[in-house]
C-alpha cells in the first residue's frame, strides 16, 4: 500500500497532513501524483470525498519554492460558491505548517465566501498565487473589490505586485479578458520564453544566468 512517504512530500506538507489524520492516499490522489508534478494536462474522475483537491493540490505545494517563487504558476477554477469554500479550506489547512509569507484572503457575503486569493509574500513582491470565485463575480464584483484592497492597502508598500500569468493552452494563447481585467488596475504584461533541458544535463545551468 502506498503511503504519503512514499509521494515524496515536503516535511511541511507531512506535517499538515498528519494534523489532519490522514495516513495513506486515496487512489486518485496516489494515480494523479506524478502526473500533475510532471506538468502534463490531466483529467481526475472520482467519487464525492475522495480528496480530489489534494490530489492537485499536494503536487502543486510539493514543487513550489514559497520563498523565491516571483511569478505565479497555479490557477484554480472552480463553478460553484461551494467548491470555491471547500477549495480555500483546504489549501489553508495544507499551507497551515508553511512559512508566514503565504496569505490568504477572502470576500464575505452574507457569512459566505464569494471570492478569495491565496497571497505568496516576499521582500519585494507580493504574487498572486491562486485565484477564486464563485459564479456571481461579476454581479458582486468581488474580485474588484478584493484586488483594490491589496493593491491600495494590504500591499501597498511592496515594490511589484504580481497578478500571475495571463495565458492559456499551456502558454500559447493570451487569456484577453483576464489580461484586460488585470491592466484595468494597472498591469502591464510581459512576454516570457520557455526551455525544455535534459534533467541529466542540469550542472550545464550552472553556467547560466537566470
Amino acid at each position: 500500500m502506498t503511503t504519503f512517504d512514499d509521494l515524496d512530500l515536503s516535511n511541511q506538507l507531512r506535517n499538515s497532513i498528519e494534523e489532519m489524520g490522514f495516513t495513506n492516499p486515496t487512489p486518485i490522489q496516489e494515480q494523479a501524483f506524478s502526473v500533475v508534478r510532471s506538468g502534463k494536462d490531466v483529467v481526475g474522475i472520482a467519487q464525492t470525498g475522495t480528496g480530489k483537491t489534494f490530489a492537485y493540490m499536494m503536487p502543486i505545494l510539493r514543487d513550489l519554492k514559497f520563498s523565491k517563487q516571483d511569478t505565479p504558476r497555479v490557477l484554480v477554477l472552480v463553478p460553484t460558491r461551494e467548491l470555491v469554500i471547500q477549495v480555500v479550506e483546504e489549501i489553508e489547512k495544507l499551507a497551515s505548517n508553511f512559512p508566514e509569507n503565504i496569505v490568504q484572503f477572502n470576500v464575505m457575503k452574507d457569512a459566505a465566501i464569494v471570492a478569495g486569493a491565496t497571497m505568496f509574500i516576499s521582500d519585494r513582491v507580493a504574487h498572486v498565487q491562486y485565484i477564486s470565485a464563485n459564479e456571481d463575480k461579476q454581479q458582486l464584483g468581488s474580485l474588484d473589490f478584493l484586488f483594490h484592497q491589496l493593491i491600495t492597502s494590504a500591499y501597498r508598500e511592496k515594490k511589484y505586485f504580481d497578478f500571475g500569468v495571463s495565458n492559456e493552452n499551456q502558454g500559447k494563447n493570451i487569456n484577453k479578458g483576464l489580461q484586460y481585467w488585470k491592466e484595468c488596475f494597472g498591469a502591464r504584461s510581459v512576454v516570457q520564453e520557455f526551455y525544455e533541458v535534459n534533467t541529466a544535463n542540469h550542472t550545464k545551468l550552472d553556467s547560466v544566468f537566470i
